[in-house]
């Protein structure tokens, strides 16, 4: 066995796995080898009926508690779904079914697997992979993204190495027959129907943000929490769903302000809502990331990811405050992310069109997967499309490689991260979502003295800094949807 560097918080799984795994804590499940660095938590699945169907990998928040490494569940059925829907964090379910071991992601893929039908194993990364035999690069993939000389990501669970592929959420993959199978949405009737527009649900928004205070408080009752404030939607939906414990939490912003010049839009913003609110907050300066830290960091993501997150290695290695953070990723399936231009109206995507607003390379293998993806899919256009492509590809592609990432005691949580929360905010109305009307109901539900703030603009005076917010707050959607295209065309 040889490793590049150690791999905190990762696995594998595998028919027979290198005795040199030094400090991995072992387990079986059918004839599977299982393996996880010390730092990831193992939860076992037990029924009256046999001695283990499963086991959890990872972090995960169930029924207002945050599960720790060693605990045992005792379930008639690890396939129940409202087993399955009480479950938030970072995680993969392993589990045992008609004498086959079958794996499966949390919602968003937040923990990512990658696998390999061709070796017959399974793991958190291709570096992990790497670990069992060498790895085979796909010259066409890594010579188009050039992961780690440019920004990029890559999309329908393609890696940068031949036969590994990466497992998308709502996917069940069977690690003997390396087979993978849709499980949700199987069928449009299956897909919560939308409001009609112009109706506000609020109450299905309260019992959304009921479900993420009841996540958020789990991850702070067991510890400290850490909280990230900045300017934006997404961490102040998080900071809302705090309310109840605000004086347990601690709350930070990276700054980036220029020497002389006005404070960024996140300091200006976080500095008033902390004075304002009196929250336990510091700011915490940028740290500059060495190149070397770059390669490590890559390594530890295994090459399928590169973008600014990369570069707040250094700042949150020095800032570790050794517990989890939480984390506005995925709120923005409440939010309309890949929406604009009416390309949610559509009753039909074709490949292209899906590809350019992922930002993607139009190259083969980026092809093939997304004409495989798309005819797979129970429906063939409108907003759920466009949902579904932000939670499988975006988070399922980009924010869970990103995990291994930072050099970290602990990853971050998003208390977003849960298939009855994605079901809810899906079928919410169109132009609720798209004017941002829920995130500001949701914040207002929880924490209303928040709404006190602006989103992505500067306060009264200050504004004359930030004429560049300023001019995107004027635009229309359709304009900012183009504007979006542009930079992700521009920065491949």
């Amino acid at each position: 066995m040889s490793t590049v560097l150690p791999l905190p918080k990762q696995f594998l799984i595998a028919k027979t796995l290198p005795a040199e795994l030094d400090n991995w804590k072992s387990y079986s499940l059918l004839d599977w080898s299982i393996a996880a660095s010390d730092e990831l938590p193992v939860i076992s699945i037990n029924s009256a009926d046999a001695p283990v169907h499963g086991f959890l990998l990872g972090w995960v928040i169930r029924h207002g508690a945050l599960l720790t490494d060693g605990t045992h569940l005792e379930l008639g059925n690890p396939l129940d779904p409202e087993f399955l829907d009480s479950l938030c964090g970072r995680y993969i379910l392993l589990i045992a079914r008609n004498g086959q071991t079958f794996a499966r992601t949390d919602a968003g893929a937040l923990l990512p697997l990658v696998y390999s039908a061709r070796f017959k194993a399974a793991g958190s990364t291709p570096t992990a992979l790497g670990i069992l035999q060498p790895l085979a690069p796909d010259t066409e993939i890594q010579e188009c993204f050039r992961i780690g000389e440019r920004f990029g990501w890559l999309a329908f669970g393609l890696t940068p190495y031949k036969d590994i592929m990466r497992l998308l959420p709502n996917h069940e993959l069977s690690l003997e027959t390396g087979q993978v199978r849709r499980f949700w949405p199987e069928t449009a009737e299956e897909i919560a129907p939308l409001l009609p527009r112009g109706r506000v649900p609020q109450a299905k928004t309260h019992l959304i943000a009921d479900r993420v205070a009841e996540n958020a408080e789990a991850v702070i009752k067991a510890g400290r929490g850490i909280v990230h404030l900045t300017a934006g939607y997404d961490s102040r939906m998080v900071v809302a769903a705090t309310a109840k414990y605000r004086n347990q939490c601690f709350y930070e912003t990276v700054t980036m302000a220029a020497k002389g010049g006005a404070p960024d839009l996140d300091t200006h913003i976080a500095a008033a809502i902390s004075r304002k609110l009196d929250l336990n907050h510091e700011f915490i300066e940028f740290v500059d990331t060495r190149p070397e830290e770059i390669d490590a960091w890559l390594k530890r993501t295994g090459y399928c990811v590169y973008d600014h997150v990369t570069n707040l290695a250094a700042t949150a290695e020095r800032y570790d405050r050794h517990y989890h953070a939480l984390t506005g990723t995925c709120g923005e399936v409440g939010r309309a992310y890949y929406w604009g231009d009416g390309i949610e109206t559509r009753e039909t995507v074709d490949p292209g069109l899906l590809i350019d607003r992922l930002g993607m390379p139009s190259i083969p293998a980026i092809r093939a997967g997304a004409e495989q993806w798309l005819r797979e899919l129970p429906v063939t256009g409108g907003s759920t499309l466009w949902d579904l492509a932000y939670i499988e590809q975006r988070l399922g592609c980009w924010a869970g490689p990103s995990v291994f990432g930072h050099n970290v005691s602990y990853p971050s949580l998003s208390p977003f991260n849960n298939s009855i929360i994605y079901r809810m905010m899906l079928s919410l109305p169109e132009d609720y979502r798209q004017s941002q009307q829920f995130a500001r109901d949701f914040i207002g539900y929880l924490w209303p003295e928040l709404l006190g703030f602006p989103f992505n603009r500067a306060i009264g005076l200050a504004k004359r800094h930030y004429l560049k917010s300023e001019i995107t707050a004027l635009l229309p959607p359709a304009a900012l949807s183009l504007l979006k295209g542009l930079r992700k065309k521009l920065k491949s």
